[in-house]
């Protein structure tokens, strides 16, 4: 999944100034790491932090820092862009909502429950709520035959008994 998103991404009209601003950023990066390090230099070979030529290199450092800002916000706004132009594939955690859930308290018969629990049984169902929908539905099919999405339903049940 996030193999196809990253070929995606690389495929999009985007990707040509993202990877020029990346390439910006790695060179201007460099640049001001090497001012940093020129900074340090200096000041270990007994330079001021007020002299005039560190300064100078604490502001070039700060334009560096500046335009690497510009090339970050750029590449974030490519990305959310790209990202606004997809279509939303995000799956939901978990199985499918099948319908409606409402809590209940049912109140039956030993007998009932017994036969219930022989349906759970006999069809290897994992839950109490899957038996009760089997049930019900065979109910409905039977009850309204002639109702057309039923009648195919009543058919399958048919074939797979």
């Amino acid at each position: 999944m996030v193999e196809n998103k990253i070929r995606a991404f690389h495929d999009s009209p985007n990707y040509p100034r993202y990877k020029q601003l990346r390439d910006w950023e790695n060179s201007w990066r460099i640049q001001r790491m090497n001012i940093i390090a020129e900074m340090a230099n200096y000041l270990q070979a007994g330079g001021r932090i007020d002299d005039e030529y560190y300064k100078e290199l604490s502001e070039k450092a700060d334009e560096y820092a500046g335009y690497l800002q510009e090339i970050e916000d750029e590449m974030k706004k490519l990305l959310e862009d790209f990202k606004a132009e997809q279509p939303d594939e995000q799956k939901k955690p978990g199985r499918p909502q099948l319908g409606l859930t409402r809590k209940v308290s049912l109140t039956l018969t030993p007998e009932t429950w017994a036969f219930l629990d022989r349906v759970q049984y006999d069809q290897d169902f994992r839950s109490l709520s899957e038996t009760l929908r089997y049930v019900l539905e065979k109910a409905e099919i039977a009850s309204n035959p002639d109702n057309w999405g039923n009648r195919y339903r009543l058919q399958e049940s048919r074939q797979n008994a």
